[in-house]
């Protein structure tokens, strides 16, 4: 899951007791390190294997993070996958999940409910943009609304929660050719206020735009869109572009998206929202 992310970046690992109040550590392991993330799994397993939970961070981690810290928002680097985290049993959550539209590349048993892991094509940088799609496939699957922050359980430990008898956290489904684009789950997202807030604060967030943008305007972005940077109507409204701020490796759709309804383009990697009249001065 983590093999197209900055190498430098850090995985974090954590060790929560589920029910006595005790500190809870972490080892913040850089992913290209192989000997020191495998020392540091088998060290979670041990604890594990003492009734500890054994967890880590779904996004990778700047350096300098200390033995008592997990890791808040400022201090993500990147974001490998999406995740729906259901609390109700298997044979209740999966018939739900696989009715869901995107199929997941990876479904787990968590030992009690039951997390979809749905991974993306290139690691994203935008976290507000994975707040509010994990937003609304919590709400469209009936699950826990969880933050690109949080800590899972981890894969081949045991759920030592009380009343779970110790069943294994275990794959139940994989599908490795279901990778994804960022924008392919924008239909799915529910924006909270400030979402899509860009690195350089040129935007704003998305329900905040206006509902009836200049239909002019709108017209001659989606030109100049199409002519210069490759773009395409997809079925579910959206235009798939280059973005026009600039990535490596670019294709349309995989970093922007543009919706003539609302007049806002987004950049789903580190840019953000673009109002129109952003845009259009951009493209110009």
């Amino acid at each position: 899951m983590f093999a197209n992310c900055n190498q430098n970046a850090h995985l974090t690992l954590t060790a929560i007791h589920p029910t006595e109040n005790k500190p809870v550590p972490s080892r913040h392991i850089p992913l290209g390190d192989t000997a020191a993330l495998q020392d540091a799994l088998e060290r979670l397993h041990a604890a594990n294997a003492m009734g500890w939970g054994a967890y880590y961070g779904l996004a990778t981690r700047q350096s300098g993070l200390t033995r008592w810290q997990r890791g808040e928002l400022k201090a993500l680097v990147e974001i490998p996958a999406l995740i729906a985290d259901i609390d109700e049993p298997p044979e209740v959550a999966l018939p739900r999940i696989r009715a869901f539209p995107i199929l997941p590349t990876c479904i787990i048993s968590s030992g009690h409910g039951v997390h979809a892991y749905w991974l993306l094509n290139e690691p994203t940088t935008n976290m507000q943009m994975v707040n509010a799609i994990h937003r609304g496939l919590a709400q469209a699957l009936k699950g826990d609304y969880l933050t690109a922050v949080t800590a899972l359980r981890l894969p081949g430990s045991l759920n030592t929660k009380p009343g779970r008898g110790g069943a294994f956290c275990r794959i139940v489904e994989y599908h490795p050719e279901s990778h994804y684009a960022l924008s392919d789950f924008v239909p799915f997202s529910q924006p909270t206020h400030g979402a899509l807030r860009s690195h350089n604060h040129i935007s704003s967030s998305y329900h905040s735009f206006d509902d009836r943008p200049n239909k002019a305007l709108v017209h001659e972005v989606i030109q100049r869109l199409m002519a210069e940077y490759g773009g395409y109507m997809k079925s579910n409204g959206w235009l798939a572009a280059l973005c026009p701020c600039g990535h490596m490796q670019d294709r349309p759709g995989q970093h922007f998206g543009f919706n003539p309804q609302r007049g806002v383009g987004v950049c789903f990697g580190r840019h953000g929202g673009l109002p129109l009249n952003v845009l259009s001065s951009i493209i110009r």
